[in-house]
Order: structure tokens, then sequence, then C-alpha cells
């Protein structure tokens, strides 16, 4: 590394500068003048050893908005179902940071911007934000727009992924109660089968087998098909839409990327008719069905097989119960008496067996109904022999000739 020079075309030379920035190896052509180039790659150096160099080369042409374009373009439409949340998320960050060069988006600007979020939306909905940032500054890096992701560097909120909330037989059936027609059945299908937004939305007839019972799903998250029986309630529901001869969709009336809206806004309008939490969500339906096919004593690992997931642990956040439940478990041992209580587990003797109840034990020889006869003419009424209760001695008098 240093100064070297280079012929040119013309016959002359030029003076260019070689230095090495985060495992890089850089070149500058700096012109014919061999002490000027000197002077650049001393200033370089210094740059770098006080962390303001920036490789203007590869930062200066690119901006936020033009490296959104060409991420959405060349990644996320082409590879991503979820595009659109991509789109919205970035589009934010431009209109937050406006249409700043790739290498003015710093570290602690990122940390301004999760400040000035947090009281907007929760710590979880920030971290999306932060991925969907990471991921595009990834591939900047890898495509020569930026040498630096800024990202990498933001420490996550913490979070807790297992959501637990999942609605009981009341709350299904008013929310149904209140669902437009059109919605019914898509809120069906997410309770009867476990389907996800997406995995409904894309459903098509193809995939609904009615005389073997039984709905395909074919575009999973997990990108591997699954087969789901069908419920007596589903496969009615399906049959009552009726197949429109334009569209495979079972779904149809609106493109699908509308659709995805008009579900949600119309899902949430039905939660606040019907009376529910806020916390309800679109997701709370596919976790519904798989608590209550846990809490009706199916195993895990055959609820993992219906709803798609590829280890064991994924289906543990899905089979919460209620407090509710619970306590309807808990409540069988209301009808058990005290006594009752005692034959399933008899309590231990508060004292120690006496000696005379050892020697009942040890030399009881004779007995009569409830009288036992003791060697040397002593008689001891008892309830039981049982040893447990051997304590409970009632009376004891010398017997009779």
């Amino acid at each position: 590394m240093g100064v070297y020079r280079k012929a040119k075309s013309d016959g002359g030379w030029d003076w260019y500068i070689d230095y090495r920035f985060q495992g890089r190896r850089l070149r500058e052509r700096i012109g014919p003048n061999r002490a000027q180039a000197a002077v650049v790659l001393q200033k370089r150096r210094v740059e770098i050893a006080e962390g303001q160099f920036l490789d203007k080369r590869r930062e200066s042409k690119t901006t936020l908005a033009e490296m959104v374009k060409l991420y959405m373009d060349n990644h996320a439409k082409p590879a991503k179902r979820s595009w659109e949340d991509d789109q919205r998320i970035l589009d934010g960050f431009v209109e937050y940071f406006g249409n700043v060069r790739l290498s003015e988006i710093t570290p602690l600007k990122l940390e301004n911007y999760r400040r000035d979020k947090k009281s907007e939306i929760s710590g979880v909905t920030i971290n999306r934000h932060m991925a969907a940032l990471k991921t595009m500054f990834s591939k900047a890096v890898l495509w020569g727009k930026t040498t630096e992701n800024p990202a990498k560097r933001i420490k996550f909120y913490s979070e807790n992924n297992a959501r637990t909330r999942f609605l009981e037989r009341g709350e299904i059936a008013a929310l149904l109660g209140v669902c437009p027609s059109w919605l019914k059945p898509i809120v069906t299908v997410a309770i009867h089968a476990g389907l996800r937004k997406g995995e409904i939305v894309n459903l098509t007839w193809d995939d609904i087998d009615f005389k073997n019972v039984i709905l395909r799903v074919r575009d999973s998250k997990n990108k591997s098909a699954r087969h789901v029986p069908m419920s007596l309630p589903l496969a009615g529901t399906l049959r009552a839409i009726g197949r429109a001869p334009d569209s495979p969709y079972v779904f149809t009336g609106t493109d699908r990327t509308l659709l995805y809206g008009r579900i949600r806004y119309a899902f949430e309008q039905a939660v606040k008719d019907a009376g529910l939490s806020g916390d309800v969500v679109f997701h709370s339906l596919r976790h519904s069905f798989a608590s209550h096919l846990v809490m009706r004593g199916v195993d895990l690992p055959t609820v993992g097989s219906l709803m798609g997931h590829k280890t064991a642990k994924m289906t543990e956040r899905y089979s919460h119960l209620s407090p509710d439940h619970k306590a309807r478990a808990v409540r069988v041992l209301d009808s058990l008496a005290a006594g009752e209580m005692d034959t399933l587990m008899p309590p231990e003797p508060k004292k120690p067996p006496t000696q005379e109840a050892e020697a009942f034990a040890k030399n009881a020889v004779n007995t009569e109904g409830n009288r036992t006869f003791l060697p040397g003419g002593v008689m001891v009424t008892q309830r039981t022999l049982n040893p447990l209760f051997l304590v409970r001695v009632q009376a004891w008098e010398p017997r009779r000739p």
C-alpha cells in the first residue's frame, strides 16, 4: 500500500494511492502530482483512524429512495409474498429521513427513529421496521451500493412471540354473528382449519376435496404442502359459497393484494362490534384452532402437523389453556368431601404411634366384630386394623373372665 503511478494512454503518468478500509483494498487516482497523492493518502489514513472515512466512490450516488426501489424490484417483489409490507415500511423510512444518501443513515439516527416512533407504535412493530431496513441494507452492501449496514448495530426490543390470546366458544359465536356475509366464511376457515390469512386468500377450488373431506394447503409459509381434514361446519360453509366461473380462487371479488387489506379492516371492525378485547387479531383465529384441539385432548404432534409446524417448539406456543378452562378443570374436585379425600390419600398421623398401638399391631390374636382381645385379658375397641389409624383407640378395658 502507498503511492504509485500508472501510465496513461497519451503517454503521461497519473499517481494513485492504495490503502485498506474494513478489510477491502481501495485505490484512488489523484493526478499527475506525486506530493498531492502523498498528502491525500495521509488524509485517508487519519479519517480511517478517527472513524470519519466514507468510501465516496460507493456511497455518494446512492440515495435511500433509490435503494428502496432497487431492493423492491430486484428482491422483495420477486421473492417475498409480504412485499407490500416491506414497501410500506421502507417508504416510511424515506418519509422520516428524507431522500438522503445511504451513508448518512447512522446507528444514532436509527436510535432517534426508534425513540420517536415508540409513542406511536409498539416495540414489536418497531422491530419489524428495523428488520426490514436491516435486510435492505444487507442487499445494498452485497450489491456494492454501500459499505456498512447501520441496522446491524441496533439492538431489538425484547418481545414475547408466543401469542396466547384465543377465542372462547362464546367469543367465536359473537364474532361470527357480526361478521359481514363475505367475511364470515373466511373467519370460519381460519377457526376450523387453522389457516393463515395468506393461505386463505390463495386457497383455490382445486385445493378442496369434498369427496374425501380434505383441504389442501399448497401456498404455505414454510413452502411445504399439508392436508387438513375438514370439519362438518367447514365443509358446509365452503359448499355454500359456490364456485365463480371466472376465478380459480375460493374467495373472489377483488384483487389478491386488495383482499388482504379488506380482510384486515373488516375483521378489526367485527372485533369491535362483537365487544372483544383489542388484543384479538386475525391470527388469534389460528391460535383458537390449535388451543381448542389441545383442550379436547388432541396430542401436540398431531396439532403441529395440522398447522404445518416443522418443530415441536412452534406447536407449544399454541398449546396454552385459558384461565377459565383451568378453573373448570379444578372445579371437578369441588364435589369431593373431606372424608372422600381421605380415601384418595389418607393423611399421615399427626403423632407417631404409641407403644400401646405398636403392641396392638404386634400382639393382636383374636377379633370379634369391632372388639380385639390382646394377651393378658385386654380388649380394645377399634374401627379398623389399618396401621395408619392405630392411634384412633376409642377405649380399652380388662377382659372379663
